[in-house]
C-alpha cells in the first residue's frame, strides 16, 4: 500500500481510475496519459528521486509534467526544460476590491454580454486553440467545451460584425470564484465589465475568495490580475517538457 507521506501531481482520481500505472517500483506509481495530443506524466512517489528513477524507463516521445509547489525550483526532472511557471494569483476579499477601486469599476455595465450557448462552442474554441497553449492549458475538444457551457460558465461578447471578441471561462462556487481563461480581442473595457458583472454577482451571493493561474511572463495578464487585487499567493504550478 502506499505510503501516507508521498509527492504526487495527479489531483484528479479519474485518472487513476482510468489508467494502469505505466511504472511500479515498490510504493511508487508513474503514469502516461494521453490528453488531447499531448502526453502527460502523473506520478505517486516516496521522493522527488523515485520519480525520476521511474522515468528514466519511459520509451522515447515528448512528454509534460506538472507539480505544484511553494518552491518555484524545488523540484526538476532529469533532463526537463520549464516551459511555464504559473503563478497562483489571489484576493481573499474582492468585494473590498470592488467597493475600493474606481480604476476598473467605472466600466461597470459599459458592454452587453452574453452566457455563451452549445451554438457559440465552435467559435470559441477556435479562438481558445489560437491564443492558449493547450501544453500549460489544458485546452478542450469542442464537445467538452459545450458540457462546460452548458453549466453557464463561459460569457461572451460580440462585435459590432457579430464575431466574438472577448471571452470569459469561469467557475463560480460559494467560497471561490476561479477566473480559468480571458481573451479580450477588443477595447480594454469590455473584458473589464463581463468580469466585473460576474464578480458583482458572486459577491452578492456573499462570495469573497477570488484565483487565477497567470504564467509569470505574461506580463499584460500579470497586470490584468492585479488591478482586482490579485496577488502571487506564494504556489506555482511549473509547467516542464522532457524528451526522451
Amino acid at each position: 500500500m502506499m505510503s501516507s507521506r508521498y509527492v504526487t501531481n495527479c489531483y484528479n482520481k479519474e485518472i487513476l481510475n482510468k489508467n494502469e500505472p505505466y511504472c511500479a517500483i515498490g510504493n511508487n506509481r508513474l503514469y502516461l496519459v494521453e490528453d488531447h495530443g499531448v502526453n502527460r506524466i502523473f506520478f505517486f512517489a516516496e521522493s522527488m528521486a523515485d520519480i525520476n528513477g521511474m522515468m528514466a524507463v519511459v520509451e522515447p516521445g515528448r512528454y509534460y509534467l506538472e507539480y505544484v509547489t511553494r518552491e518555484k525550483y524545488g523540484f526538476v526532472p532529469d533532463g526537463a526544460t520549464c516551459k511555464a511557471a504559473m503563478m497562483r494569483v489571489s484576493n481573499v476579499d474582492i468585494k473590498h476590491t470592488l467597493d475600493a477601486s474606481e480604476e476598473i469599476t467605472h466600466f461597470k455595465h459599459s458592454v452587453d454580454a452574453d452566457i455563451a450557448t452549445e451554438n457559440d462552442a465552435e467559435e470559441i474554441n477556435g479562438i481558445l486553440w489560437s491564443v492558449f497553449r493547450t501544453e500549460v492549458s489544458h485546452l478542450l475538444t469542442t464537445d467538452e467545451l459545450r458540457s462546460v457551457i452548458r453549466k453557464n460558465q463561459v460569457m461572451i461578447h460580440r462585435d459590432e460584425e457579430c464575431r466574438i471578441d472577448a471571452i470569459l471561462q469561469f467557475e463560480m462556487l460559494p467560497r471561490k470564484f476561479y477566473i480559468n481563461q480571458i481573451v479580450n480581442l477588443s477595447e480594454k473595457r469590455v473584458i473589464h465589465s463581463i468580469l466585473l458583472e460576474r464578480l458583482t454577482n458572486y459577491v452578492e451571493k456573499g462570495g469573497r475568495y477570488v484565483y487565477a493561474w497567470v504564467d509569470e511572463a505574461n506580463t499584460a495578464s500579470v497586470r490584468f490580475h492585479e488591478k482586482y487585487g490579485m496577488k502571487h499567493d506564494g504556489m506555482w504550478n511549473m509547467v516542464y517538457e522532457l524528451e526522451r
